[in-house]
């Protein structure tokens, strides 16, 4: 059987993707001669398999501790099981990218808190141990996540669709992220992950992120109508925001600027949809 580097150039740039940021076990190889692959437009992709996931989490929980409300599958009720449900959820993502995203936060923070200049800052981030502000970082983004996730899972003044929805989309959300840093940032150095990726989208690239992006506006508009569509909306400025900040800071986009940019995107879409679920 042929690699998947030998087939169609979107199918290996999609498969790269997934490589590289989950632990899915892929058979591909890096281009060496083809140039830059445009992975980055296939990262939003990555994000709606890991919502689905997520989904897929809360509904079979559901089934299995009976949460019914009195109008059926679509006033799921989880009460006190929400919060370790909502654990079960982060943690799940966690694993399924190999916590690569939660080091790169811990590296960001550390290179933010420990140095003023850019250059120190990024030398402090290549340093693989964790100090006292990437500890800090991730415990408060963690409880950031968790808690958003508990409140939404744990609300009934909206339907199960919404908050399934929404559990989907913010995974893209976060993955936008990493992938608005590829496009539109610069690289912090010329070697590591954050400079093999960024680049302009190609067309396929491109096209996979906005159809994944169109999808789930689709589908929060369906179950929440304008406020899904005004909070996805305002994700997507999030996405757009958060590299560009964190990567000015360090003078440059690195690989943990990305993974960072993705788990802050996420903690701030999740905390902005409990909004939605109680309007």
């Amino acid at each position: 059987m042929p690699s998947i580097a030998t087939r169609s150039r979107p199918l290996r740039d999609a498969a790269l993707a997934f490589t590289l940021v989950t632990a899915l076990p892929l058979r591909v190889e890096w281009p060496e001669a083809e140039g830059r692959p445009d992975v980055a437009g296939w990262f939003p992709l990555v994000g709606a398999l890991l919502g689905l996931l997520g989904a897929a989490i809360v509904l079979a929980a559901g089934l299995l501790i009976g949460a019914l409300g009195p109008a059926g599958v679509a006033s799921y009720t989880f009460g006190p099981v929400a919060l370790p449900l909502a654990v079960v959820v982060a943690v799940s993502w966690a694993l399924a990218t190999r916590m690569l995203h939660w080091d790169g936060l811990a590296d960001t923070a550390d290179g933010l808190g420990g140095a003023s200049e850019p250059a120190a800052r990024r030398a402090i981030m290549s340093d693989s141990a964790t100090g006292a502000f990437g500890a800090t970082a991730v415990v408060f983004v963690a409880l950031a996540q968790v808690s958003a996730l508990a409140a939404i899972l744990g609300s009934e003044a909206k339907p199960l669709t919404l908050r399934v929805a929404i559990i989907v989309a913010v995974p893209v959300l976060g993955r936008l992220a990493a992938t608005m840093a590829c496009w539109l940032g610069t690289p912090a150095g010329p070697g590591g992950l954050g400079a093999s990726v960024m680049g302009r989208p190609s067309a396929a690239g491109a096209l996979a992120a906005v159809t994944v992006l169109v999808a789930c506006a689709v589908m929060l508009s369906a179950d929440a109508g304008v406020h899904g569509v005004a909070w996805f909306a305002a994700g997507i400025v999030i996405a757009g925001a958060v590299p560009h900040v964190l990567a000015g800071r360090v003078g440059g986009v690195t690989g943990d600027i990305m993974g960072a940019s993705v788990l802050l995107t996420e903690a701030a879409t999740l905390l902005l949809a409990t909004l939605v679920v109680i309007v």
